[in-house]
């Protein structure tokens, strides 16, 4: 017979084992939820952080949508008053200040002084570059410069002297007096667009040495 004081049993297990069991599965239970939470509530922090992050790639791809092309256009403007200046330099080394008469593309793409763009002469812009001989002086076109490359080309301190580089400049036909205000400039240079079908033509006049007073009109 059992003793008196023996803890009762049910089912062959003591009462507080059975109670310590029953917290211990209840533990397990409660912790398991909570990792459950934690887990969800780490979900959807991360599908927060995805949502911002793509919001800001977002906002990044249309600033940069509008922004990188105005970078790109002020480059090119840059970058074309600086080739008009590289292109004279380059004609007046090569010909020594006696340009033979005519077309002279095919000579200065044989010399390769002048960067070529697909086997022909042309802007930044994708605009024809004529360069023409007349014995003492020669002329470089530009045709399809946009209005600000334009305006800012022919008003880069061309003052008339040969030392300074052109000793006239024609723009869309219209001879100008130099020096030309970048005001004036832009008035003048007010063909839109840019390229082979649109833009303005800039002609410059330039010689290895001064220049007969007579011979310092921009052929148009």
């Amino acid at each position: 017979m059992d003793n008196a004081n023996s803890t009762p049993r049910k089912g062959g297990v003591t009462m507080p084992i059975r109670r310590s069991i029953s917290r211990l599965r209840r533990r397990l239970l409660f912790s398991a939820a909570n990792c459950r939470q934690e887990l969800a509530g780490q979900s959807g922090f991360a599908l927060t952080d995805l949502a911002v992050a793509v919001a800001i790639m977002g906002i990044v791809a249309v600033v940069g949508y509008k922004v990188v092309p105005m970078v790109l256009s002020s480059s090119q403007r840059t970058d074309f008053a600086s080739e008009v200046l590289t292109d004279m330099q380059a004609l007046r080394q090569l010909y020594q200040g006696t340009y033979p008469s005519g077309a002279l593309n095919a000579s200065v793409i044989s010399a390769n002084v002048i960067p070529l763009n697909n086997g022909t002469l042309s802007d930044v812009f994708g605009g024809a570059i004529t360069i023409t001989g007349y014995g003492t002086y020669a002329t470089l076109s530009y045709a399809g410069v946009p209005p600000t490359a334009c305006a800012n080309a022919s008003s880069t301190g061309w003052d008339g002297s040969t030392q300074n580089g052109a000793t006239a400049i024609s723009i869309n036909g219209t001879n100008q007096s130099l020096p030309i205000a970048f005001d004036a400039a832009q008035t003048a240079c007010n063909v839109t667009g840019e390229g082979a079908s649109a833009g303005n033509v800039i002609v410059f006049t330039f010689a290895k040495n001064e220049a007969p007073e007579d011979e310092r009109t921009a052929v148009g």
